[in-house]
């Protein structure tokens, strides 16, 4: 039985998992993320994982945030990790490791493994929506992954909201009560509590509860949700919005926004030409970036 070592490098942890040709899960583990100026400590981090796979694998798939040109291997961004930018991710690791490498987009990731495996597996077209630290995710075009020229396509986290604020990042979806922090601060500051003692569950538990302050910010980041979806609808015309990231496992989140965007349909829908999407869950949630970097390096061993 063939064995791929996968690895996603996020901003909080580098996890990793030993995968079977099936995306099956056969060992699984993580360990902090690595914050540095520049990129040595992240490979030397890398170093104690991949040895105690190396005999065992056919090669290694990498998820990472940013830019990247996937044929080449090559990082021209990469998101919080700055240390990665402009950097051959995957020369560096085929001459450290001596394996094959192929490197992927987290949030592209995430739609290939929907696309292969999950809630998109039987939809022409469709998008997913991670809500993370940021807001990343991946465009399917009849069954195919929409890179734009420049393999940017996806980075939803910049769609301006607002034009008008002081600086064009603070009118960034992302900067507006659009990521799991855009619930938990103004929460935090709602309430006068340090930020650092409020997390989601305590925000998900008071909105459960009814507090007033929790539904008004929770309303305003639903009402965001579905205006994006709407501005991205009247570009793309797909048929499903899947949704992911940790804050997609409340009901209450994937409801609301479905609500939503039927509610805006059925408002106006006379004046409305394009038909109202699916709003779904991810299938895979955590998993996503590991199952979707692995799909693509099928997809590039095979083009090799």
């Amino acid at each position: 039985m063939k064995q791929y070592l996968v690895i996603d490098i996020g901003g909080t942890a580098f996890k990793y998992a030993l995968m079977d040709a099936e995306a099956n899960f056969i060992e699984k583990g993580e360990i902090p993320a690595v914050h540095a100026k520049d990129a040595e400590p992240f490979f030397e981090a890398m170093a104690t994982i991949v040895p105690q796979y190396k005999d065992r694998i056919e090669g290694i798939a990498l998820s990472m945030p940013g830019r990247l040109d996937r044929e080449k291997g090559y990082a021209y961004t990469s998101g919080a990790l700055g240390y990665l930018s402009n950097t051959d991710v995957k020369g560096e690791f085929e001459k450290r490791f001596g394996i094959t490498t192929f490197i992927e987009n987290d949030g592209k990731a995430a739609c290939l493994a929907e696309m292969w495996k999950g809630n998109l597996k039987d939809v022409r077209d469709g998008v997913v929506l991670i809500l993370g630290t940021g807001i990343g995710g991946g465009i399917m075009l009849n069954r195919q992954l929409w890179r734009g020229w420049n393999g940017a396509a996806g980075e939803f986290s910049v769609l301006t909201t607002d034009f008008h604020p002081a600086t064009l990042s603070a009118g960034w979806w992302a900067n507006i009560n659009g990521t799991p922090s855009g619930l938990v601060h103004p929460y935090a500051k709602a309430m006068d509590l340090p930020v650092e003692e409020v997390n989601g569950k305590i925000f998900f538990q008071a909105l459960h509860e009814g507090n007033d302050k929790a539904k008004a910010i929770f309303d305003t980041f639903v009402e965001n949700a579905v205006t994006a979806i709407y501005d991205l609808q009247c570009v793309l015309d797909v048929q499903k919005y899947c949704i992911g990231g940790g804050i997609s496992a409340q009901d209450i989140l994937i409801d609301s926004i479905r609500q939503g965007v039927d509610a805006y349909y059925e408002k106006y829908q006379h004046m409305i030409p394009m038909c109202k999407p699916e709003v779904d869950r991810c299938q895979f949630n955590n998993d996503a970036n590991l199952i979707g970097a692995l799909k693509n390096f099928f997809d590039l061993s095979e083009a090799a």
